[in-house]
């Protein structure tokens, strides 16, 4: 039954596409959102598990650095109890004994269940066998792109869950990274009807192939395309494209948070550091006026490094730098990226990220500098569509046009609630044509939350953060 906005019970308004994908959702077994990122794919998704009677036990597959963003989506839309269980600590077997426990706890008490897990723990052999024999309701890939290699693990592993899901839904905003042959993986979880279970053969009606191999004869290289108009047409018999330039009731900003979890490492570090600093703000030894260099400390160490008593840099976490990979991977490869950081090796790493996937996925984003050392503003853009800006958000902020740009990342932030509205005004102001998507890097139970908090509220953020931690000493 197809419904209307004002039908779909919601702690949101849907946007138009969104009542449209949530429509195919509940009304058809295998759905592909290929929705930009920033135009809210997650939402129908939420809205349809809450919103079915018969969707009470769901598996959401996903990468790492997105398992959090599930049970916010979940907390913003959701209209009923639903147990979200992010399956992301401890080791694959502990994990999928969280699972079982939480499954047979929500049937005891006729509860709906969303397990979210990361792909690479998915296929692991303990949680492979538990996921394969479970009938689930709905099974969603988010950035399903992932799962496009036919002869990944990963994608093996989502062929053989297909067939236990009442419901498949497949959710990304690059549907076909590299080329049309990126279809077939997918849509083998999907629906293995449109394309077949055989890769040789949907490569032998959609692909030209040239070359030859050892063996005389054999051809190994796809040198072009045919049956587009064919591919397309049973591409798009499930599927539901949103490109963010083409929706019109989208907000003019949207902001988006990236949990960073901390390695044991990173974390031991950071504790015993924020530890002694409580203990000297309740002694009285720091003030607001030698506060920064403490704060500064703390915030390192949510990059990714921390300083020695010689200067130099260790490296003590990568979280911030994986999540920057992954969305430099889920986002469009025409997609232009400003990535603002506060440190110089924060840009050292944004320039790492964008050379990995250079190197790794031979893909052709570039990495341009604007810092304190380098202005490459001007080359950036000049360049194609699809290169980064790195910029020091220090030199980056003020009279500057970036607008050639609808995605912004910020790696890390300054203590400057000027430094930061100037910034966000670098892409959002006249000559803007789209939406602007900002995505914040957040280190969780880190200073990070506190900076993000206080300046989106506009307000001084080192005596913000000492004014909470004073409390915290005072209770000591």
């Amino acid at each position: 039954m197809v419904v209307t906005a004002a039908q779909i019970k919601s702690k949101t308004t849907p946007w138009a596409h969104q009542v449209h994908a949530y429509n195919l959702v509940c009304n058809q077994p295998a759905t592909m959102l290929a929705h930009d990122m920033g135009c809210g794919k997650t939402k129908p998704v939420v809205d349809a598990i809450c919103n079915l009677d018969d969707c009470n036990r769901v598996l959401i597959l996903c990468p790492k650095s997105v398992i959090d963003v599930w049970p916010a989506e979940f907390a913003k839309h959701g209209c009923c109890p639903v147990n979200v269980v992010p399956l992301r600590d401890g080791t694959i077997r502990r994990r999928t004994k969280e699972a079982q426990t939480k499954i047979l706890l929500a049937e005891a008490r006729k509860e709906k269940i969303a397990l979210i897990i990361n792909y690479e723990a998915a296929w692991r052999e303990d949680f492979a066998k538990l996921a394969q024999t479970t009938i689930w309701d709905m099974v969603v890939a988010d950035e399903c792109h992932r799962i496009k290699s036919p002869g990944g693990k990963i994608s093996w592993f989502m062929k053989r869950l297909g067939p236990r899901a009442k419901r498949r839904v497949g959710l990304t905003g690059t549907p076909l990274p590299h080329s049309p042959l990126d279809a077939y993986g997918q849509y083998r979880f999907l629906d293995s009807t449109i394309f077949g279970t055989s890769f040789v053969r949907f490569r032998a009606r959609y692909a030209v192939m040239g070359g030859y191999g050892s063996n005389v004869g054999t051809p190994r290289q796809v040198i072009g395309f045919q049956n587009q108009d064919e591919l397309h047409k049973k591409f798009y018999s499930i599927a539901h494209r949103v490109k963010k330039a083409d929706v019109l009731d989208l907000p003019e900003v949207v902001h988006e948070r990236r949990i960073i979890h901390l390695s044991s490492h990173a974390r031991r570090l950071y504790d015993e550091l924020k530890s002694e600093f409580i203990t000297d703000v309740g002694s009285g030894v720091i003030t607001a006026a030698n506060a920064l260099s403490r704060l500064l400390r703390l915030q390192q160490i949510t990059s990714g490094f921390g300083v020695i008593e010689t200067g130099s840099k260790v490296e003590v976490d990568q979280g911030k730098y994986d999540a920057l990979v992954d969305i430099f991977s889920d986002l469009d490869q025409s997609e232009s990226v400003v990535v603002f950081c506060r440190f110089t090796r924060d840009i050292e790493q944004v320039h790492k990220a964008a050379e990995l996937k250079i190197l790794n996925r031979k893909l052709a984003r570039k990495c341009y500098e604007l810092s304190g050392q380098f202005n490459e503003l001007a080359e950036w853009k000049e360049s194609k569509t699809g290169d980064v800006l790195a910029v020091q958000i220090q030199a980056g902020g003020v009279g500057i046009d970036l607008t050639r740009a609808a995605y912004c990342i910020y790696y890390s932030l300054g203590f400057s609630l000027g430094d930061y509205e100037q910034s966000l005004a670098r892409l959002h102001r006249p000559g803007q044509t789209r939406s602007v998507t900002y995505l914040h890097l957040v280190a969780k139970n880190t200073v990070d939350e506190q900076v993000y908090a206080a300046l989106r509220k506009r307000r001084k953020v080192v005596e913000e953060i000492l004014s909470q931690i004073k409390e915290v000493a005072s209770c000591q």
